[in-house]
């Protein structure tokens, strides 16, 4: 298996898990928002901490879509992708 199918595995399998518990919660929207809100404050420390450690993740479509959907654990994959494969 390649890497690039590991990561689209466990992407998908973040944001699936996402989806369903914020739609198992009495208030769904409210539970997206929150995962969302939460994911992108984490992309944001990431690239405060970066400024000092050199490890930045880039804001682009694809980054802030990961973390909309999945929250922090799609800012700690992104991260761990950053870190393993570089740049």
């Amino acid at each position: 298996m390649s890497v690039k199918t590991i990561v689209i595995l466990s992407l998908a399998l973040i944001i699936l898990t996402t989806v369903i518990f914020s739609f198992k919660s009495k208030h769904p929207m409210k539970c997206f928002f929150i995962t969302a809100l939460q994911g992108f404050g984490a992309i944001c420390a990431v690239n405060l901490i970066g400024i000092m450690s050199g490890i930045s993740i880039p804001l682009n479509a694809i980054t802030m879509t990961t973390c909309a959907f999945s929250g922090i654990p799609g800012a700690i994959l992104l991260l761990c992708l950053n870190i393993f494969l570089g740049n």
